[in-house]
């Protein structure tokens, strides 16, 4: 049985759900797959996790029960909509404020922007969901059976390598609380006085977290705590803990020396050089703050030019496999190894290993994870697989009128028909005789029931045996052209040789 992810894969890769996505966020082709092999990941690990928390399967099972996600076989309709209300939901059930450092986390290891993520997510979940949800349903899953399969994903997707831990870290939640507010603690035992000054000291490591987070166009917090945002690119989360615990312990100390002075001046001078300390630390950090940015801006760019470890140009080998696969219907995605993930469907088996052999043909292409589904095959048509008629092409068989006698022109049709069963000795027919609509419907039946058993009788005497043809006169009720005209009478006044 396939993967969870197998299933969400081949189901986005189906006719037009991959570019239904791209079109609702604006993403090309290969952005688009590549955040649905990110993101699927993701997701299905962190269901993984919540499942395995106290009440997390329950939750999960409300989840998937109350109704609201997608139909799997109607995919396309869901992301044409471009509703993401229901994803943001689940997003928020499944995560709550760790959202943001999962989108996060997927624009670093995918190479987008967050706000593309961030627009994408909330639709791919309600596909996952769906998905889950289908094989929950089918498999009778309880909360113990939804939490065993949710673990087996898991363990798969680690061990194909697909599981990024940095994401599922940014889902584990906020951090606890900053040293800042340890040391704000301890000078609260001193009484009325040092709360006083542990609220100015907050105060102003919180006016050093402003100061540094309005610097350029991204995120650099300088607290610890919350969601993970302060361990964004250029975080300076350490400086906060050390400013607040520095200014703490040096008020704590000067307190105590001042024990013997009068409590509310000890009071108001504390406060001040608490607040003088916090000021000289924003003052600090604003003349350093620019050049700190200026690093981390270039030292990141010059990680994004850079090649993978192993020499795999990831960039240039997706525009390749693109190109190669252009027009085909399957899409390729390109991991940091130099492997590629194929999806898709097709019609045939040569079209999916055609598809394969084209991306394997690229230079530095290490290994092909194909999973390009193959299209089930419409039937054939009946009338002209199944007939002697169709196969040698034969030409109409005809009668006297009103009458069972085989005219001499057709005696050189029936020989062809004679070869046939002779050459194929393990093939046994039904001899189907047809009328137009001319005349009464039973003595149309009579006639063709007549017609069928005198071509029986000819094979007969051309050596076939009987046992294998077995004659039927279907009347005027099975006509295969307008009965109102003289050309459709004239073919619909026929013998079938039709193939058990």
């Amino acid at each position: 049985m396939a993967s969870l992810f197998e299933s969400v894969t081949s189901l986005m890769g189906q006719g037009q759900n991959m570019s239904a996505l791209g079109s609702a966020i604006g993403a090309n082709p290969s952005q688009t797959s590549s955040l649905v092999n990110a993101a699927a990941p993701a997701m299905l690990g962190g269901m993984a996790d919540r499942a395995s928390q106290p009440g997390g399967a329950g939750a999960l099972m409300g989840m998937l029960g109350s109704g609201g996600l997608p139909q799997t076989d109607n995919i396309g309709s869901f992301l044409s909509g471009g509703n993401a209300d229901t994803g943001s939901s689940m997003l928020n059930g499944l995560f709550g404020n760790s959202t943001g450092g999962m989108v996060s986390a997927l624009a670093r290891q995918t190479g987008l922007g967050s706000g593309l993520v961030g627009k994408a997510l909330p639709m791919i979940a309600p596909i996952i969901m769906s998905v889950v949800a289908r094989r929950a349903a089918d498999d009778g899953l309880d909360e113990a059976g939804l939490t065993q399969m949710l673990g087996d994903e898991r363990v798969t997707l680690e061990k194909r390598g697909l599981l990024d831990k940095g994401v599922l870290g940014a889902t584990a939640g906020a951090v606890g609380a900053g040293a800042v507010g340890a040391g704000a603690a301890a000078a609260a035992t001193m009484g009325s006085a040092s709360d006083r000054v542990g609220s100015t000291v907050k105060a102003g490591t919180g006016r050093v977290n402003d100061t540094v987070t309005t610097i350029g166009d991204r995120d650099y917090a300088v607290s610890g705590g919350g969601d993970g945002g302060g361990r964004g690119r250029g975080g300076f989360g350490w400086l906060g803990w050390v400013l607040g615990a520095l200014v703490a312990l040096a008020v704590l100390a000067w307190l105590l020396s001042q024990c013997g002075s009068d409590a509310g001046d000890v009071l108001e001078d504390g406060a001040a050089t608490v607040t003088d300390a916090a000021e000289d630390a924003v003052e600090a950090v604003e003349e350093t703050a620019e050049d700190a940015v200026d690093a981390v801006d270039e030292a990141a760019d010059d990680v994004a030019d850079a090649v993978t470890p192993d020499g795999v140009d990831v960039d240039t080998l997706q525009a390749d496999v693109d190109a190669s696969l252009d027009g085909s219907g399957v899409t390729g995605v390109v991991a940091e190894d130099g492997s590629v993930t194929l999806t898709g469907e097709v019609e045939t088996d040569d079209a999916r290993q055609g598809a394969a052999d084209a991306v394997a043909g690229l230079a530095d292409v290490t290994d092909i994870d194909n999973q390009i589904t193959v299209a089930a095959a419409e039937e054939a048509d009946s009338e002209s697989a199944s007939t002697i008629n169709a196969e040698l092409d034969l030409d109409p068989i005809n009668f006297e009128v009103n009458s069972a006698n085989i005219t001499a022109d057709s005696t050189a049709v029936l020989d062809q028909a004679a070869e046939y069963l002779e050459s194929n000795g393990d093939v046994e027919v039904e001899i189907a005789g047809h009328t137009d609509s001319d005349g009464d419907e039973a003595a149309n039946e009579t006639l063709s029931q007549a017609r069928a058993e005198a071509v029986r009788d000819y094979l007969v005497n051309k050596g076939i045996d009987t046992n294998r043809m077995t004659p039927v006169g279907y009347g005027e009720n099975d006509p295969i052209a307008d009965n109102t005209t003289a050309e459709g009478k004239a073919e619909n006044r026929r013998i079938e040789f039709r193939i058990k």
